[in-house]
């Protein structure tokens, strides 16, 4: 197993209410023997990138940076001061920043202060309302100097996901994660699965049947947010159980993410998921929904329905 460090880079004072460059925080590989993936992570709704260091330091195990970005304070979160289009906006900063050419702190090469080498493609991962922030980002404007989107990991997806209709480029490579113990009652992950499969893509589903939406958090976290979002989400009562599936999801999203960056198809790294996830179906009650041509649901069935929080 990888040696992986964790370091917490504020370029600016994260509770301002205008804060021109967003924290980050960093997990990485010490000495990777190969070229390292970059992996993007997009926070839920009132949360922080602090709270998911385990699931950032056993991505990173797998040989991935991981670079996870604060879209916004709790306070503004709860108050509503931001939006999806702001938060891509920041998100493209901290891109920006990961992939330039700089030797100082002005870049994530800089930052981290050793030689590590890697690709210039990006996948991003996006818990809850990070998936709304994600779909406004393949919206905007590319540019020559914008690294290429390799794959898309979606854990428990909450927010509109109407920017299909615009007909954006995204990458075939893709991977939800549904908790039955999800956001009440719309059940995004449905929503998401069932849409992004009348679009054409066929994202790999894998059922989380105990794991709650919050469960991807470090275990202990608490903050107003989740407080408050509790009231919408159950959580898995078995800890061993929830601790087990945590470190299961975030190996399977490092074993994805390195199969896709390093040359291989969506259909060769979800191979090696279901591989991976096999023994453990039944203990952690993880198992992958097979594609249906015709779901049962069809997109306009599902318009109606909005996310709880």
């Amino acid at each position: 197993m990888a040696d992986v460090d964790v370091k917490l880079i504020s370029p600016d004072r994260t509770w301002t209410w205008r804060t021109s460059q967003p924290s980050v925080v960093v997990a990485f590989p010490v000495s990777p023997e190969n070229e390292c993936p970059v992996a993007l992570f997009l926070h839920g709704f009132v949360q922080m990138p602090t709270w998911y260091r385990t699931m950032l330091k056993s991505i990173a195990r797998k040989g991935v940076i991981v670079v996870a970005v604060q879209l916004y304070t709790t306070l503004h979160g709860l108050l509503r001061i931001v939006n999806e289009q702001e938060e891509a906006k920041r998100a493209e900063v901290v891109i920006e920043w990961i992939f330039s050419e700089a030797s100082d702190t002005t870049s994530l090469r800089g930052t981290i202060n050793q030689q590590i080498p890697f690709h210039n493609s990006l996948t991003i991962v996006a818990h809850s309302r990070g998936a709304a922030a994600l779909m406004n980002m393949v919206l905007r404007p590319t540019n020559a100097n914008k690294p290429t989107l390799k794959a898309l990991l979606l854990l428990d997806p909450v927010g509109s996901i109407d920017v299909l209709d615009q007909r954006p480029e995204l990458p075939q490579e893709m991977v939800i994660f549904g908790c039955r113990n999800g956001v009440a009652p719309s059940q995004s992950s449905d929503v998401y699965w069932t849409k992004l499969s009348g679009a054409g893509y066929r994202p790999l589903f894998i059922e989380l049947e105990h794991f709650g939406h919050l469960d991807f958090l470090d275990e202990g976290m608490k903050s107003v947010g989740n407080w408050f979002a509790g009231w919408f989400v159950s959580s898995d009562r078995n800890e061993n159980r929830r601790i087990s599936s945590r470190n299961k999801i975030s190996e399977l999203i490092g074993i994805y993410v390195t199969a896709v960056c390093t040359g291989g198809t969506a259909e060769g790294a979800s191979s090696k998921v279901r591989t991976e996830l096999d023994p453990f179906e039944d203990t952690l009650g993880m198992r992958v929904r097979e594609f249906l041509a015709s779901p049962a649901r069809s997109s306009n069935q599902l318009d109606g329905l909005q996310p709880a929080i």
